[in-house]
């Protein structure tokens, strides 16, 4: 690795574990990165084409520059063997198939999820009285519900756009 690698390294993985750095710029930093290591091939294939001109300059002039092939050291090339031609649709269809299945799960725990929130009744008024701080906090920000079931083993935040709290009702004292 040279020098700039390493410290472009350093700088993005500093940034996305500093204390005090905001979600945002750690997401920014990810998605930064991530295109990053997308773009790698496309370098590859520019860099190929400039070094590839007919005379061995990057420019076509005939004067070998710093970047042709000429001006490198001799190294052999490293050829991997390609595999067999069924092996990568293979591999592509089992992709496929792993992601259709967990598309699947998530659909089935997003439908239980709504079920519980649905089945689940609202806390007793009484009990709702006895909590000081919920009764000041629930008319801030977005509407939360406050309920009771029996489908949850611990209490629980479900939901974005309307937004409840499961508790289980096994852990209600009497």
């Amino acid at each position: 690795m040279t020098t700039v690698e390493v410290l472009a390294t350093w700088l993005w993985q500093g940034i996305v574990v500093a204390p005090g750095v905001s979600a945002a710029t750690r997401y920014a930093t990810w998605w930064t990165a991530m295109l990053g290591v997308l773009l790698i091939p496309l370098i590859g294939v520019a860099t190929r084409a400039a070094a590839s001109a007919p005379d061995g300059s990057p420019d076509g002039s005939g004067v070998p520059g710093p970047t042709s092939l000429s001006a490198a050291p001799s190294v052999a090339p490293v050829v991997l063997p390609s595999p067999a031609p069924s092996v990568e649709p293979g591999l592509a269809w089992l992709w496929f198939a792993l992601v259709v299945v967990g598309l699947g799960r998530l659909g089935r725990d997003l439908y239980q999820l709504r079920r519980w929130k649905a089945r689940a009744r609202p806390m007793p008024a009484e009990r709702e009285r006895g909590l000081s701080l919920w009764r000041a906090m629930k008319t801030r920000g977005r509407g939360v519900r406050l309920a009771i079931t029996d489908d949850v083993p611990v209490a629980s935040a479900l939901g974005f756009r309307s937004p409840a709290i499961l508790v289980p009702r096994t852990s209600l004292r009497p």
